[in-house]
């Protein structure tokens, strides 16, 4: 037990600095988690039944047919958005909406001048 004991011993004091490295870089992501436990369970609830919430997944099918319903947004800016950006037509479209009188901010958001989420500064604040 004697030569366990002192075997155990050394690898744990080996492996410790590790170990508190390792905590240490794992407390920002665990701090964020603290940040949206708020919204993490209803982020998981949407990620294990898509497209259906999992509250609502006994309400779909009902007898012999499923209760789905689709909202198709087929204006021009959305075309324009989802297949034309990045192409050398992106814009026409949502200009052609603008010219036929649609006012701009009713339109959905042109993506092109949307801030991009990875160019947000991170927060250093702990």
């Amino acid at each position: 037990m004697g030569r366990l004991s002192a075997v155990t011993h050394q690898v744990a004091s080996d492996a410790r600095t590790d170990f508190d490295t390792n905590l240490k870089l794992f407390q920002r992501p665990l701090n964020q988690l603290g940040r949206a436990a708020p919204y993490l369970v209803d982020a998981l609830k949407q990620m294990i039944a898509q497209p259906f919430n999992v509250d609502t997944v006994d309400k779909v099918i009902r007898g012999d047919y499923a209760n789905v319903s689709a909202t198709i947004d087929l204006t021009l800016s959305a075309i324009d958005n989802g297949y034309l950006t990045g192409t050398g037509v992106s814009g026409m479209l949502r200009a052609l909406e603008q010219a036929w009188g649609r006012d701009p901010n009713t339109m959905v958001p042109d993506i092109r001048y949307s801030p991009n989420p990875a160019a947000v500064p991170i927060e250093r604040g702990e």
